[in-house]
This record gives structure tokens, sequence and C-alpha cells, in this order.
């Protein structure tokens, strides 16, 4: 056994006393000292569990934090994913319409090409007509006009032959010419 000190003996001695005096025993102050230890040790461990729980707090507060950020930067990316979208639809308008300018374009294309093959058809057919026989008579007796001559930058008309068509001349109806206000020259008095 276990060697008293004079001093453990006292207390307990002086227990003893108590415990007759106030008629409690001592397994019920054991029992007491137990839960008042019991009591201690739970008040470390919820004032441990205190500071977890702040801890805790702060973290959850943190990711609360986060969480509206994210949120906020989220809802700013979708506003510039719509700004985009409608950035790209409009873009996808413009080709549209570019594409449908570019087709009616091609047509124009087409009926440009088409109109200079008729005029080169007509001034073949114009050529054809203007070099032969008929046409080169100076005198038509059914409509009493003749063919006369002027010059790209003249204000007379001429008949063939004169000396001033040596730099032009331009084939013209007398009463086209005399419509379109050319005088007749004094030189080959036409």
């Amino acid at each position: 056994m276990k060697k008293f000190t004079k001093e453990k003996k006292l207390v307990i001695f002086l227990l003893l006393i108590i415990t007759i005096l106030t008629g409690t025993d001592i397994y019920s102050l054991y029992e007491l000292n137990s839960e008042n230890n019991q009591i201690i040790e739970l008040k470390s461990k919820n004032s441990k569990l205190q500071k977890e729980k702040s801890n805790l707090k702060s973290k959850n507060n943190e990711y609360l934090s986060r969480i509206k950020e994210l949120t906020n930067n989220r809802i700013g990316l979708e506003i510039k994913l719509n700004e985009k979208d409608k950035q790209l639809s409009n873009l996808k308008d413009k080709q549209s319409t570019i594409d449908d300018l570019n087709k009616l374009l091609d047509e124009k294309d087409d009926t440009i090409s088409d109109l200079k093959k008729q005029i080169e058809s007509y001034k073949s057919y114009e050529d054809a007509y203007y070099d032969s026989d008929y046409y080169n008579n100076d005198y038509s007796e059914e409509n009493n006009t003749y063919t006369v001559y002027i010059t790209e930058n003249g204000s007379k008309y001429h008949k063939d032959g004169c000396r001033y068509l040596w730099n032009s001349k331009i084939a013209i109806d007398i009463n086209d010419a005399i419509a379109e206000g050319y005088e007749p020259c004094s030189v080959c008095n036409p």
C-alpha cells in the first residue's frame, strides 16, 4: 500500500469526521468529486467546441462571401455572354444581308453582261446597216431624208467628203442633225 503522508491522513480523518457529522458517506463525496471533475472536463470540451464553432462560423462566412462573389461573377459573365450573343446575332444578320446583296450584285452583273452582249449585237447590226448600200445612198425618196456627217466636237453637219471630216466622221440623219441643233457647213453646203 501506498504510504500516506500526515497531511493526507489528516484530510481523510477530517473527511470522516465531516461525513459522520453531516451524515454523508465517503462514497457520496467521491461521487461528488467525480461529478465535479466531469463538469470541469465538460466545460473544457465546451470551451474547445465554442472555439471550433467560432472557427466554423468564420469559415462559413468566408465561404458565403466567396459564393456571393462567384455568383456576382457568374451574373456578370452571363450578361457579357448575352451581349456577345446579341453581337453574334447582329453579325449573322449583317452577313445574311451581305450575302443577299452579293446575290443581287451577281444578278446585276449577269444583267449587265447580257446588256453588253445586246449592245455588241446592236453595234454589229448598226455597222452592217451603215455599211449597206441602202444606207450609203445620200437621199431617201420615201422619207425625204438623207445622211449627213458630224464631228465629235463640231456644231456643223457636212456632206460625205467634206474637208472638215478629216478628224472624225459620225453619220446622222439630216432631220436628226437639225433637231439636235447642228447647222449646215458653209464649205460643203449639205
